[in-house]
């Protein structure tokens, strides 16, 4: 099974890599595939340039032999739709597993998206669940909005699997989620502590960040 987290990365942090990380463990993958978009549909333009987004994507997964990058949308260019990108991706798997990685966030727009009724013949989905605070929500109420995205994707093709060990027999249209160990860290976070000249680190790497020093990124 081939397991794709997709992302801006504008820029990469330790929350990606971690939360990475914790996904090869928990399926027991050999590899995980970072996909930067080249033009997120859904989030205001990014800042760094695709180039500079896929320089600071190889320095952070440096230490990770089993995390590789996946360009296909920087390479494609224009704006980034999940449903042409898992289709190019079963292109090339035809009856191998597939899954794609969403958070919370995600999974409560996912009934929206272009063509979210065909999705399921192309992949699983993976949804890592969020806090209650990302979304200024009550868990009373973040936990009525997921029960009721869930109930969308059933009917969208989709059914909810328990036991995530059987993720990999499934070539497409299984749901698992799960909760990790999120960092409390966002890229956002990270480009307004650069403008405000703080040092970033801790959360992002020296490399990474002498690289946006060096380049001068999110001033």
């Amino acid at each position: 099974m081939k397991v794709y987290l997709g992302g801006t990365f504008d820029p990469v942090h330790n929350g990606h890599t971690h939360l990475a990380q914790e996904l090869v463990s928990h399926l027991n993958i050999d590899k995980l595939y970072l996909m930067p978009c080249y033009k997120a549909v859904h989030k205001a333009g990014v800042a760094a340039s695709a180039s500079q987004r896929i320089d600071m994507l190889e320095m952070a997964i440096k230490p990770f032999s089993n995390l590789l990058i996946d360009d296909r949308e920087i390479k494609q260019g224009g704006p980034s739709y999940t449903y042409e990108t898992l289709s190019s991706i079963r292109d090339e798997e035809n009856e191998g597993g597939v899954s794609f990685v969403i958070g919370t966030d995600s999974l409560l727009s996912f009934a929206t998206w272009f063509n979210a009724n065909r999705i399921h013949g192309l992949a699983n989905l993976i949804v890592i669940e969020r806090p209650a605070s990302s979304f200024n929500l009550s868990e009373d109420e973040l936990v009525k909005k997921r029960t009721a995205s869930i109930e969308k994707l059933k009917a969208l093709g989709f059914s909810l699997l328990q036991d995530g060990e059987k993720l990999t027999e499934y070539r497409s249209g299984k749901v698992l989620v799960l909760k990790l160990s999120l960092y409390d860290i966002s890229s956002t976070e990270i480009r307004s502590l650069v403008k405000k000249g703080k040092n970033i680190t801790h959360l992002v790497g020296s490399d990474v960040a002498e690289f946006i020093q060096k380049h001068n990124l999110y001033q």
